[in-house]
Parts: structure tokens; C-alpha cells; sequence
């Protein structure tokens, strides 16, 4: 026989994100982005939109920014830009709200600014 033991934890170790995007052009896509330090936690396009509301529930408590990219040709990615064909690169916008806690419910306003 095989013993593995798992732990879980309970949900009030964990906090949930609600991310409220304001200002953005709805003729275009953008991606958002929720990081904690370099890595990715999760992506999300925006398409044909003036605002959204996303809400990430079940985060370990850390310090997250996110990454609001005008995805130009609609790849899903931050394009830095071509000098041979004098394309600048595509505009981002980076937030870094306050550190989320455990049992929190913390709400990000995400307002872009041209």
C-alpha cells in the first residue's frame, strides 16, 4: 500500500481579485495581464469593449501588477515594435495596487489613459 498525504487549505487563506477596466477604445483588443513578480498567473483578451470586470478567486496572498496591452494585430502578445518598417511598439499600461491579503476582497480599478 501507498500512504500520500495531501493538506489543503481552507479558503480563508486565500484572497479574491476583482479587476474593473475603464477607458479603453472598443474598436480594439487588449490583453491583460496578471502577474506576481515576472511570472504569469492568467491572461485575458479584451475585445470590442469599452470596460470589463474580471474576477480571479482563490489567489495566494503576494504582491500582483497587471499589464494592460493595446494588442494592435490582435496576436495576444506585447510587440516591441519594428524599425525597419517604423513601427513603434504596441502601448501598455502597468498597475500595482496594494498587496492582496488572505480573506481579502480587493478591488482594482484598471483605467487607461491615451
Amino acid at each position: 500500500s501507498i500512504f500520500q498525504s495531501v493538506t489543503v487549505s481552507g479558503a480563508e487563506q486565500f484572497g479574491d481579485l476583482t479587476l474593473t477596466t475603464a477607458g479603453l477604445d472598443s474598436n480594439k483588443q487588449y490583453v491583460l495581464l496578471l502577474k506576481e513578480g515576472e511570472q504569469i498567473i492568467d491572461t485575458f483578451v479584451i475585445f470590442r469593449a469599452g470596460g470589463s470586470q474580471v474576477v480571479k478567486r482563490g489567489l495566494p496572498p503576494g504582491k500582483y501588477t497587471m499589464e494592460l496591452i493595446e494588442d494592435l494585430n490582435r496576436n495576444g502578445d506585447w510587440d516591441t515594435g519594428n524599425y525597419d518598417n517604423r513601427r513603434q511598439p504596441e502601448r501598455k499600461m502597468i498597475f500595482g495596487p496594494e498587496v492582496l491579503r488572505a480573506g481579502w476582497e480587493q478591488e482594482v480599478k484598471l483605467t487607461w489613459r491615451e
